[in-house]
């Protein structure tokens, strides 16, 4: 089932939210969640200023302050600081599970002692970059599970977690695997499109768009997969070549490459792929 553009519900949240009192809140509620249902093909439920949109690939929470999702995050300890939104995917083709943590008001030490746990965990360093606004740390486990924690200066972040075990299986690509991609083709229609007018001129990169996310109007997160490293390194390019060359930060390991920077707009940009051939584009428009 194919997603709709998640920016549309969410700020079709937000403007009717506000209208929502006395004793019309059940009403307007009701409206709301059939609207969502309609664009989304999931079911949803709004109670206690938090809504959920359940669908055949997962669960998505948005909300001031969500409950920690227990069970969907690995692991992963909880995080002392408010969730403010919770998005679960399930990719049946690729038996990969993904939860993503946004939150808010996050202490800076604690941040930090986040960072030790996650390590503590074995989830060894993948890349890691640090700076004035804030940090990015990510890492792998001998399981094939990766890890993408990141916090800013103003106590907001995101944590992920991927459960990603087709990594690690002997021989996938051999002719005798049930699942090789040699024996069956893969079908690259994006599941939702490239927000085109939202990135204006950045370029789209090569790939199976699976999800977009926002947790706000001024940013999305894309995830893409099958990219090839070829893709990833000359998107990379391209991306500088769109003038976002301003406080850039790059990486290229072995495994995984990192880009992020700014344009003259104040646009911020945020580029990693990893030799799983998935990639994600956490793009933040200047105010």
């Amino acid at each position: 089932m194919k997603r709709k553009a998640f920016i549309i519900f969410i700020l079709l949240i937000v403007v009717l939210s506000t209208l929502m009192t006395g004793c019309k809140k059940k009403i307007e509620e009701k409206i709301v969640e059939n609207i969502i249902e309609e664009s989304t093909g999931g079911e949803v439920d709004i109670s206690n200023d938090t809504t959920t949109i359940k669908t055949e690939k997962g669960e998505t929470k948005v909300g001031g302050d969500i409950k920690w999702p227990n069970g969907k995050m690995g692991n992963l300890p909880e995080l002392k600081a408010n969730v403010t939104m919770f998005v679960e995917d399930y990719d049946k083709d690729r038996d990969v599970t993904l939860g993503m943590v946004y939150f808010e008001n996050l202490k800076n030490d604690d941040a930090n002692k986040y960072v030790e746990l996650i390590k503590e965990l074995k989830y060894e360093s993948v890349f890691e970059t640090s700076g004035e606004d804030g940090f990015i740390y990510s890492g792998k486990n001998v399981d094939g599970s990766e890890v993408v924690f990141s916090w800013n200066d103003d106590g907001s972040g995101s944590l992920s977690y991927a459960d990603n075990p087709f990594m690690f299986v002997d021989n996938p690509y051999d002719s005798d695997y049930e699942d090789s991609p040699s024996s069956e083709e893969v079908d690259m229609t994006d599941e939702v499109p490239w927000p085109k007018e939202f990135f204006n001129d950045v370029p789209e990169i090569e790939g199976k768009i699976t999800q977009v996310n926002s947790s706000s109007p001024q940013d999305k997160f894309v995830y893409i997969e099958y990219v090839t490293k070829d893709t990833a390194l000359d998107y990379m390019n391209k991306l500088k070549d769109s003038g976002f060359i301003e406080s850039p930060s790059e990486s290229q390991a072995g495994d995984y490459l990192y880009y992020e920077a700014t344009n003259d707009k104040g646009d911020y940009i945020v580029f990693d792929w990893s030799d799983s051939e998935y990639a994600t584009i956490n793009f933040l428009k200047g105010e």
